[in-house]
């Protein structure tokens, strides 16, 4: 009992408690933000960042106003600096009537890729426009981008970008040919079925496909 006792009345050391330093992160300055933007849309801009991720920075880059966007991509547009087009393209479609009334009159002076990248974002409702300015360049782009300028003729139809297309339909590259007749079907063109089936004379691949193309149209005719 008195062992008991003993141990009952020993008193037990206290417990020292060490409380952690709660560090509180500081907000950035206003020069760090912008620098952070910046390096942001320097990484987007150059299309090391999946579309998917460059959303959230694009839509805080949208959020300055034209003014603020114009001036940063304006020598990416005009091939001065360096852009992935798609980014560009992203840029045109959030801004659509300033970025048609900024570049579609200096189509010369972009590169095409980013030139076709703005069409598709502003080519609805300016077909004439569109037709203009592709077919002043057909002549002089690399063959590599002629297919993508003859699929926005037919994308963003008019009475001169389909006789454009019609003409394409004798080009000796029946790769050519056969992007032309694919875009005056999209364009529902069905009033140059008889340029098609004479084309489709021509025969091969370019024959079986035309062919195809011009049953499909030929269900359209009234």
């Amino acid at each position: 009992m008195a062992f008991l006792d003993r141990f009952r009345s020993k008193k037990t050391a206290p417990v020292s408690v060490e409380w952690q330093e709660i560090k509180v992160e500081e907000p950035p300055s206003p020069v760090q933000a912008k620098a952070s933007m910046e390096r942001s849309l320097s990484l987007v801009f150059s299309g090391r960042v999946a579309p998917l991720e460059a959303r959230p920075v694009l839509s805080e880059f949208f959020a300055q106003g034209w003014d603020k966007v114009s001036a940063h991509i304006d020598p990416m547009v005009r091939g001065k600096a360096h852009a992935a087009p798609w980014v560009l393209g992203e840029v045109f479609a959030a801004f659509p009537q300033e970025s048609a009334e900024a570049y579609l009159e200096l189509a010369q002076d972009i590169p095409p890729k980013i030139l076709f990248m703005l069409i598709e974002a502003v080519g609805s409702g300016r077909e004439d426009e569109v037709a203009s300015i592709l077919a002043s360049l057909l002549e002089a782009l690399d063959w590599e981008d002629i297919p993508a300028a003859l699929e926005l003729l037919g994308k963003y139809p008019s009475a001169a970008g389909n006789q454009y297309l019609a003409a394409a339909l004798e080009n000796e590259d029946w790769r050519l040919a056969m992007k032309a007749a694919a875009a005056l079907e999209n364009a529902k063109a069905v009033e140059y079925l008889e340029q098609l089936k004479k084309a489709q004379d021509r025969g091969g691949i370019l024959g079986d496909a035309i062919e195809e193309i011009t049953q499909r149209m030929s269900k359209n005719v009234v």
